[in-house]
């Protein structure tokens, strides 16, 4: 940094406005220096969007959720101040085939119940499969707001704690043998374990994918938000607009500018409409791949860099069907008068851990999954700021989705894949066509379209064993680039997917601790 800049506060560019890069801005401008965030879009909020979806009717456009967002952002940036409030999904329904359920409560002693209706045998080792769980969360949650750990750091933490043991098992271990390990029926196994973005579940290492996962979870189970997931983004603007923060949108970023003279790293933007902002910092909110090899001029890029950044995976995305409905989704046809909880707000439907991975390698193959995984899920039951005129909003999360598909464009499948999915619903939950007025697919290639995201993954890059802690993005990058004062703090950084902001935070903690004179990550 030039001796002028270092006479004034550093002047950060975060290129996107997607909650991680709220966040990043927040705590930067916190900290008093010059941030300027840049959005392409008229509206902020990246994935992390409340717009109307049907006529009247507005939802989370995409992600819909919230699950892992860190209590110390919610703290530190005055979030619940701010407006963000939620309400917890309890219980989720999972739908295991054949007219049958499990209803997974909060309340284990109920969940076990529901257990026993399929095997009384499996119900008695649920408290064992928690526990389970519990010790692997323990090992990686003290990690999910520091620089990301290594492979050693973990098992040194792990030997520090007296279980070394486990950590050797997750890294080895797959999720199917751990199901395995504690019950006997493959319904039960669906309806007990979380796979999420990686979904071969009887593939080594998919244990420790699930404990990260776990260690992730912040709110002790999925909520929703009132006023949709662009009420978050909405707050987080407002705590980075309160520390000084500037937030200009309508502003696309066509080239990070580089000087490539000894090692003087970036100095600026350039927008799509020639016009250049010159800075200190730039931290880029998209994913690596669209970072480096579309925002970075090739001669600008390190040997070897652009190569390293392609070669990353992007296996597989996912699908959203939102479906404007005139009532709840039934239950009926699944379970007793005396099991239906109040609020069917969200409903998986998985028969087994196999139907994961045949879904996963039919979309990594180019596919659309003749089976896929559906989470269904209804926050107008859950919200209530809603405004649906007894109209309600489903939107079902649908894994697994190829990129690319082989057998024509998204545009030209897009009817197909809807009526596939609708069916597969009705046949789990008969009724339930009758009660659709509408529908909307989000593809891949609409999340890469109007979102920016490579292939339209949601992760950045795929969340697998090889690109997790140190090793994410690539290794020894963490939330540098090997460019000088280019920063990432996508998902594609440590910990990942999923509404977190952790990735936001630390990269933010990175940069103030580079530029010097700077809080920490306490």
């Amino acid at each position: 940094m030039n001796s002028a800049a270092a006479a004034s506060p550093p002047r950060v560019v975060v290129i996107g406005s997607g909650h991680n890069g709220l966040v990043a801005a927040a705590y930067l401008a916190r900290a008093g220096l010059q941030v300027t965030v840049l959005e392409r879009d008229t509206e902020i909020g990246g994935a992390c969007r409340t717009s109307e979806i049907f006529p009247g009717v507005r939802g989370s456009t995409y992600s819909s959720t919230l699950w892992a967002f860190e209590p110390k952002i919610i703290d530190d940036l005055d979030l619940r101040r701010r407006g963000v409030r939620w309400s917890m999904i309890d219980p989720t329904i999972h739908s295991v085939g054949a007219g049958e359920a499990v209803v997974n409560w909060s309340d284990r002693q109920r969940t076990a119940k529901e257990i026993a209706r399929i095997s009384g045998a499996d119900a008695l080792r649920l408290g064992e499969f928690d526990a389970y769980w519990q010790r692997a969360r323990a090992l990686l949650r003290p990690f999910m707001l520091t620089d990301p750990p290594s492979p050693e750091g973990l098992a040194a933490h792990a030997d520090m704690v007296g279980d070394r043991a486990l950590w050797e098992e997750l890294t080895t271990i797959s999720l199917s043998e751990v199901c395995g390990r504690f019950f006997t029926d493959p319904r039960v196994h669906a309806a007990m374990a979380t796979l999420s973005d990686f979904g071969f579940p009887w593939a080594a290492g998919t244990a420790l994918l699930t404990a990260h996962g776990r260690a992730k979870a912040s709110l002790g189970g999925a909520a929703v938000i009132e006023g949709g997931m662009g009420k978050l983004t909405t707050a987080l603007a407002e705590a980075a607009l309160h520390h000084g923060a500037a937030i200009r949108t309508a502003k696309c970023v066509d080239r990070i500018l580089v000087d490539g003279s000894d090692g003087a790293g970036v100095w600026g933007v350039r927008l799509d409409d020639g016009s250049e902002i010159r800075c200190d910092v730039v931290i880029s909110n998209a994913d690596p791949k669209t970072t480096m090899s579309r925002l970075i001029d090739a001669a600008d890029a390190p040997d070897g860099v652009l190569a390293d950044v392609e070669r990353l995976q992007t296996s597989v995305s996912t699908l959203t069907l939102h479906c404007l409905l005139d009532r709840p989704p039934s239950v009926n046809a699944i379970l007793e008068p005396d099991r239906r909880p109040d609020r069917p707000g969200y409903i998986t439907i998985a028969s087994s851990l196999d139907q994961y991975g045949r879904a996963y390698a039919e979309a990594c193959d180019g596919h659309v999954p003749q089976m896929p995984i559906l989470h269904l899920e209804t926050p107008t039951l859950y919200d209530p700021t809603a405004q649906g005129h007894g109209r309600h909003l489903m939107s079902i999360w649908v894994q697994y989705a190829p990129g690319a598909p082989r057998n024509g464009s998204w545009d030209q499948l897009r009817s197909a894949t809807t009526s596939h999915l609708l069916d597969i619903v009705e046949q789990h939950l008969p009724g339930t066509l009758d009660t659709v007025l509408d529908s909307r697919l989000v593809t891949p290639a609409d999340l890469e379209n109007r979102l920016g995201l490579t292939e339209g993954n949601i992760n950045h890059i795929d969340l697998v064993p090889t690109q997790l802690f140190s090793r994410r993005p690539l290794p020894g990058w963490g939330y540098r680039t090997p460019i000088p004062s280019l920063y990432l703090c996508g998902a594609g950084t440590h910990p990942g997917g999923s509404v977190s902001g952790a990735s936001g935070h630390n990269a933010a903690a990175t940069v103030l601790a580079d530029v010097g004179g700077a809080p920490g990550r306490n």
